[in-house]
């Protein structure tokens, strides 16, 4: 869809200014990646190779989010098991139990630490991603729209982003979720069936865990409102920077020489 919304764009820039076209792909190149061939020659070998890595960004940025989904779905998973079977044995008194309980919550807590520590780098680049592009895109709203699919391929392309930042961000925060409701079931047992191992468990679980980026910040439910109105207050610098220095730096119009 990039490629016809863009295709269409230097067609009908084509037709506005009357050029004699006698290489469609290089007036293609050309007027996509301006700013590469005002420092340097054109070759129709980088001309693919930008397209190639335009596209390619595109499937690495979705893969990224795809991936950090799949990671936490896999751990909420199982602190879902856990829960379930605290939950269904909350009448039981035995030590042994509520040992094997804290054993297994544990190394969940040592995996997601150790999850953390190799997937932090990803988690940051992913969420500076999706906030870099939600800025400009949300700054893109105001600007005018020449043509149809110009419009379309807009609202698509905001809608997806919007759409897989929101998903990304609701499977990963299921891990503090999942692991702040262990030390909620853990308070339901009644004081007849409390013993040492409750407690421990009940202190262990008290903070739970979640995905960090690099100790950065964690991803919880919270981060929707944080990422919102980081978003906001961003916007409005950037609107009044947009219409303060809006016309400058254009190119100028109908420049392309075959």
């Amino acid at each position: 869809m990039y490629v016809i919304n863009q295709a269409y764009n230097v067609y009908h820039e084509s037709l506005a200014c009357r050029y004699n076209v006698t290489h469609p792909l290089k007036l293609y190149g050309s007027l996509t990646f301006r700013s590469v061939y005002l420092s340097v020659p054109y070759h129709h070998f980088t001309t693919a190779f930008l397209l190639y890595t335009t596209i390619s960004l595109t499937f690495v940025w979705t893969f990224t989010d795809l991936f950090l989904m799949l990671i936490a779905s896999g751990i909420s998973c199982r602190f879902e098991q856990l829960n379930k079977r605290i939950n269904a044995n909350l009448q039981n008194s035995t030590e042994a139990f509520w040992g094997e309980m804290r054993t297994h919550f544990v190394g969940l807590m040592e995996l997601v630490e150790q999850t953390n520590r190799i997937i932090g780098p990803i988690v940051i680049v992913s969420c500076a991603n999706d906030m870099y592009f939600l800025c400009l895109q949300t700054l893109n709203t105001i600007e005018h729209k020449p043509f149809p699919i110009n419009e379309w391929y807009f609202r698509y392309s905001f809608t997806f982003l919007i759409l897989r930042t929101s998903v990304k961000l609701w499977y990963t925060a299921a891990v503090d979720e999942k692991s702040t409701r262990t030390n909620k079931l853990v308070q339901k047992v009644r004081s007849e069936n409390y013993n040492d191992e409750v407690e421990i468990l009940r202190i262990c679980s008290g903070a739970g865990v979640s995905i960090s980026g690099m100790g950065f910040f964690n991803i919880s439910r919270k981060i929707f409102l944080t990422m919102a109105g980081s978003i906001l207050t961003y916007e409005l610098v950037l609107i009044r920077f947009h219409r303060s220095s809006q016309g400058a730096g254009q190119e100028r119009p109908c420049a392309y020489i075959d």
